[in-house]
Order: C-alpha cells, then sequence, then structure tokens
C-alpha cells in the first residue's frame, strides 16, 4: 500500500470513499509518523484517544455512504484554537492546564465534517513572533535543509508546529492563523501552500487573539486544491462572531480551472527591493514566464504606500492585544505579558533551545520525506527531542457540542 501519509488532502478523500484503506487506518498510519518525529517538536499536545474515537466515527459515516471532503482525513490544530478538553495554551506558560469546556467554531466545522485531530500543534507564544522559537515547549524545526549543511532551520512563526507538520508528512493539512504573515511566512518557508483568507471569511470565535482587528485562520496544506478543500470546511457565517461575513461560502476547489488566459496579474515595483539575492530574483523571472505562458497578461504596477505597511502593522497590532483571558470571553482571547517570560509551570517546562543556526544535539533523530524535496535539500538527522509532556485527551470529539463560555 502506498504511504498513506504522502498523500494529498484530495488524494486521501478519494481513497477512503473509494475504499482503498479505511479512516482508522489512515489515523494510524499518522500517529505512528508523529511518535517518530519528536525532534521536530511539531506536536506539543497529542490526542491518539481523539483521534481514534474520531476516525472509527468518521469511518462509520464513510460506510453510510455520508462523506464530506474532510470525512476521516486526519488534521493538526495550532495551539491557539480552543479545543474542548484538550490543552490549548497558545504556547504559553500563561495557559498552562486550561482546558476549554467549548470547541472553537473553526474546530466545530472541521468535525462536522468528520475530520479527525491528531494533535496541537507549536507556535509562537500567543502567535508573536515569526520563526517558533518563543514558544515554552521550545523551538519548533524545519524538516529542511541547506544541502549537506545539518545546522536546525526554523520553520517560521507564528504557525511553525503547523508548517513543519504540514512538510513533514505528520498530518494531511493543518490549521494555522495569520495577523501580519504567520500562515504565508510559514508556509513559504517549509515549501507547502498557506492561504490568510479575506477578514470575516473564517469566524476567529474561540481563537486567542492577538489583534482581533487583524487575525484571520487558515489552511496549511501540501497543494492548492487541499487548501480549496480546506477553506471551503473552515469559511462560513458565524453569529457568535460579530465581524463574521455573512455572505455565500463557494466551491473554492470547482473553481480551480486553471485557465487565467486573459487575466490581468500586476507586480508590484515595490516588492522587487535593492540587494535582492540572485536565485530570489530568478524565482521573480520564473513565476512572471509561467504566467504569460499560461496565457495571462502580466503588468508592472507600482504600491507606493508599501513602505508605509509594517509602520502601520505595529501602530493597529500592539494597541489590539486583549486584556481579558480566554475562559471568560467569546473569542477567547488571552492576557497578553509586557514580557514572554513566567514562572515556570510543571506542564510546560522551557528547554534551552539553539537559535536555527546552531547545530543540535544527537539526543534524537528523524528521517523525513524525501521524495518531494529538492534535490539542495536533505533530511534532519539530529535534533533535541521534545520536553514539554505530551497530552492524551480521552474525551471523544464526534460527541462535543460548541457551546458559549461563561
Amino acid at each position: 500500500m502506498t504511504d498513506l501519509t504522502k498523500l494529498t488532502v484530495a488524494e486521501a478523500r478519494d481513497g477512503l470513499r473509494a475504499k482503498t484503506f479505511t479512516a482508522p487506518e489512515l489515523a494510524e498510519a499518522y500517529l505512528a509518523a508523529i511518535d517518530q518525529a519528536d525532534a521536530l517538536n511539531a506536536y506539543v499536545h497529542k490526542t491518539p484517544e481523539i483521534a481514534r474515537s474520531q476516525a472509527g466515527f468518521a469511518q462509520t459515516r464513510l460506510n453510510a455512504g455520508m462523506s464530506p471532503d474532510l470525512c476521516g482525513i486526519p488534521l493538526g490544530i495550532k495551539d491557539l484554537f480552543c479545543t474542548e478538553g484538550v490543552p490549548s495554551q497558545a504556547a504559553s506558560r500563561i495557559l498552562a492546564g486550561f482546558k476549554p469546556p467549548y470547541e472553537s467554531t473553526v474546530t466545530t466545522q472541521l468535525h462536522k465534517q468528520g475530520a479527525v485531530m491528531l494533535g496541537k500543534l507549536n507556535m509562537d507564544e500567543f502567535a508573536m513572533g515569526s520563526s517558533n522559537e518563543t514558544s515554552c515547549y521550545g523551538n519548533a524545526v524545519n524538516p529542511w535543509r541547506r544541502g549537506n549543511d545539518g545546522a536546525a532551520l526554523t520553520p517560521g512563526g507564528s504557525s511553525g508546529g503547523s508548517a513543519a507538520a504540514v512538510a513533514a508528512d505528520l498530518c494531511a493539512a493543518a490549521t494555522g492563523t495569520d495577523t501580519g504573515g504567520s500562515i504565508r511566512q510559514p508556509a513559504a518557508f517549509v515549501g507547502i501552500t498557506g492561504i490568510k483568507p479575506t477578514y470575516g471569511r473564517v469566524s476567529r470565535w474561540g481563537i486567542i487573539a492577538f489583534a482581533s482587528s487583524l487575525d484571520q485562520a487558515g489552511p496549511m496544506t501540501k497543494d492548492v486544491r487541499d487548501a480549496a478543500i480546506m477553506l471551503r470546511a473552515m469559511s462560513g457565517h458565524d453569529p457568535k462572531d460579530s465581524t463574521s461575513a455573512d455572505i455565500p461560502v463557494p466551491d473554492f476547489e470547482a473553481m480551480l480551472t486553471g485557465d487565467i488566459r486573459g487575466k490581468v496579474i500586476g507586480i508590484p515595483r515595490e516588492y522587487r527591493m535593492d540587494g535582492m539575492p540572485e536565485e530570489i530574483e530568478a524565482l521573480w523571472a520564473k513565476g512572471r514566464e509561467m504566467l504569460q505562458d499560461a496565457g495571462a497578461e502580466i503588468r508592472d504596477i507600482s504600491l507606493p504606500h508599501t513602505k508605509y505597511a509594517l509602520p502601520c502593522y505595529y501602530v493597529i497590532a500592539p494597541p489590539r492585544r486583549p486584556p481579558t483571558s480566554p475562559a471568560t470571553t467569546a473569542s477567547a482571547s488571552a492576557t497578553v505579558p509586557s514580557s514572554p517570560k513566567a514562572t515556570a509551570s510543571p506542564t510546560c517546562t522551557r528547554r534551552p533551545a539553539p537559535r536555527a543556526s546552531a547545530p543540535r544535539s544527537s539526543a534524537a533523530s528523524w528521517s523525513g520525506p524525501t521524495s518531494s524535496r529538492p534535490a539542495s535539500t536533505t533530511p534532519i538527522t539530529t535534533a533535541p527531542a521534545r520536553s514539554a509532556p505530551s497530552s492524551s485527551a480521552t474525551s471523544s470529539w464526534p460527541s462535543r457540542t460548541a457551546s458559549t463560555p461563561s
């Protein structure tokens, strides 16, 4: 049988519907892979019991001919999403021991589709970072390597655990959140597909907030088709989120015709910065040629206010840091300290972690995917094991119901 963890969401969906394999078999393949990849520190709360329960429930639906797109598909969930009865810490000691009595809207919708939760994924603390080095669990590690250089690389952030897990085939897809690039940047760092949806397309209810007027949840997947499938499942109006857009959700997958003939695509000259490395310049040129060959019209344009984007972000984002705790607000916002350091908690011990340029110790090893990697990279061979204990919640997701927190 083909290595089930190598399948895209679309391929796994089709295989489940064709009864080539079962949802429990698919879940077990991922659970085994996860247990062999602790060196990447992608998963911080493993939920094998929940995964097995959900996979069995999904198979019952599949046997009955009820097979939504994500029925039986194993997913990783960023630690920023509140999941009922499962630790939801936002990678912070401040929320150590917090197990929400409610489910976020996004994970509730994924549950309704029959998705299988494999566990919670590493991230920068409270989503404030871009390298996954501020997590109380320690660094998440990029499964890619630079040629024969064994130095560990960052998977980006704040959704670094999600990016690493998808790239290393530790889940079929994952949820991420993006305030100022926390889906798009890590997706680029590990070579997967990530989308920050238009604000309001995906509910923020039950997601621990960073900056409420900028945050959006979105999919992190192996390819564009999978992103379309995931986005459709995650989207929709939510009366519990006052900023949720009450507009129809299209079939994004059906829109992937590949026909861009006659489309006009602008390339901002401000994005071509002085001193850009030659290899990046070459990628820009190759991308432009690909679009032109596909029939698109390319226009050089100017976005003169680009230089103000980052200053504006830092004006807008910090004041939006929420003042209340996730247990007392429907948006599951959390108090953000002036310093990420806090008193140590026995449930989350921060280990000293080397930065991406430093060599790793040989405490653990992992051999990641090779077939999808470019020739210039090699899999990780040495990295420290995760010191934070994993959690195996015993509640069954199919029996959960979302309720408004007190």
